[in-house]
């Protein structure tokens, strides 16, 4: 059974900096401070890209030549890899070879 978890992304609304905080189920969305406001809350999806970084939904993964941004699919009530947000391409669990690569997340740069 995997860890449930989460980060939450919030943004500042004068610079526009991203920040995360992690927390768990049960938690309360902890209070940054003023003119943070949350723009995301990602789910950690049990897996950890090849270097051991937990895996999170809008994370961009690198592997094999591909490139894809992990989503969660409600058809397949499953994490799941796309090239934009509304395409999907294929389950999580399905990736082989070398492992994915975490190589920034959505929110933080943009594009695939």
């Amino acid at each position: 059974m995997r860890e449930i978890k989460f980060k939450i992304v919030y943004q500042n609304d004068d610079t526009g900096r991203i920040t995360e905080k992690e927390i768990t189920i049960g938690e309360i969305i902890p209070y940054v401070g003023i003119r943070w406001f949350v723009v995301a809350k990602r789910q950690y999806t049990g897996r950890k890209d090849k270097s051991g970084k937990e895996i999170y939904e809008g994370d961009k993964l690198s592997w094999d030549g591909w490139n894809r941004i992990v989503c969660w699919n409600k058809e397949k009530a499953a994490f799941c890899l796309t090239n934009n947000i509304d395409d999907y391409i294929f389950e999580l669990s399905k990736i082989m070879g070398d492992g994915p690569e975490i190589t920034g997340n959505i929110y933080e740069n943009q594009g695939c």
